[in-house]
């Protein structure tokens, strides 16, 4: 008579782990893990809705039932599980504005379309760490939101074209930056930047990284802004030709993976390293079939060969900011979401 194989029994604290985990590195396995057991579906469920997009590609008829069905939750349950909110679909204003109102304890929010932040208020989200805002074209910023997000410490501003004038004019327009007093991280559209970066360095010393964003169907944008229009030389300064699209990295960031913001901040690390050339601002593989001293550089002055965007080892604290546990860091004309190809 065979002897029964015994079954291999964890701690419930250690299982939970473990699957919290898997979810997080694997968002996509989330609605498979939901049916193991009752127990799993009650640890994982919050994951489902841990982060919440609503993408352009979204069918409008769709729209209403998707906002229904998620804000139909309890606020008690949404309050504790969302943390990442991507809206980039047109709704009705007081759709976005009662999801948001359920959704306090959100610490990354982007809004890419055409509502002002403004038209939301008020909002209540302490933990609001991460924000970026589409700004309309050739239109001033409103900066009355500000003293509702005081906890903010990375903000993505994007601005397709810019009404110009002077670079005091200019500055301001986008004064308000310096309102944000926990703000650390800051990434401009090239429409923005050009002509105000010296002034934000001088007026926002407190600044740690400053990203002058462009994206694969504008890298000829970030080129130019690196060879013609960046004046100023301070480590702390990075141009970056994103190649993927803006909800792509934005979606990398919310699970903890390598976004913009990461490596751009490895760039300055390598920098003040030695690493990379002092010279060096622009990260984009363009810079592999050119030949001038802004770039991916090696320490020899030469592009790096082994390229960009690897994937890196700080699990630990990327599970954690996609978790919303992690601590803060001491398109068409109008919006991100090109819909051209990528230029070959």
């Amino acid at each position: 008579m065979s002897t029964p194989t015994p079954q291999l029994s964890l701690p419930p604290e250690l299982e939970r782990e473990i699957f919290e985990t898997a979810s997080v590195r694997n968002p996509e396995s989330i609605p498979a893990l939901l049916l193991v057991c009752r127990r799993v579906n009650v640890w994982i469920l919050p994951f489902l809705y841990r982060v919440f997009v609503m993408s352009a590609r979204i069918n409008q008829s769709a729209l209403d039932p998707i906002l229904h069905a998620f804000t139909s939750k309890p606020p008690e349950f949404l309050e504790s599980a969302v943390r990442h909110i991507f809206l980039h679909k047109f709704a009705n204003i007081d759709k976005y504005r009662g999801l948001l109102a359920k959704c306090t304890g959100a610490v990354n929010l982007s809004l890419d379309v055409d509502v002002e932040l403004k038209s939301l208020l008020p909002l209540h989200m302490p933990r609001l760490q991460r924000l970026a805002i589409t700004v309309p074209s050739f239109r001033d910023p409103d900066w009355s939101w500000t003293a509702s997000f005081t906890s903010i410490t990375h903000l993505d501003l994007f601005q397709g074209a810019d009404r110009g004038g002077t670079d005091t004019e200019k500055w301001q327009k986008w004064a308000g930056l310096a309102s944000l007093a926990s703000l650390t991280h800051l990434a401009l559209s090239p429409s923005i930047a050009e002509g105000i970066l010296q002034r934000i360095m001088e007026e926002m010393p407190h600044i740690l990284l400053l990203v002058v964003t462009c994206y694969a169907w504008g890298r000829d944008d970030g080129i130019s802004f690196a060879e013609n229009s960046l004046t100023v030389r301070d480590p702390r300064i990075v141009v970056i030709v994103i190649q993927a699209k803006y909800e792509e990295d934005w979606r990398l960031g919310a699970w903890g993976r390598d976004d913009s913001w990461v490596r751009a901040e490895e760039f300055v690390a390598r920098k003040r390293a030695g690493q990379v050339e002092a010279s060096c601002y622009l990260i984009g593989k363009e810079m592999r079939r050119r030949r001038w001293v802004f770039g991916v550089c090696a320490g020899n002055g030469r592009p790096d060969r082994r390229g960009w965007g690897r994937e890196r080892s700080f699990v630990s604290r990327r599970s954690a900011w996609a978790a919303g546990t992690a601590k803060p860091y001491a398109k068409d004309t109008e919006g991100r979401n090109e819909t051209q190809s990528d230029p070959a």
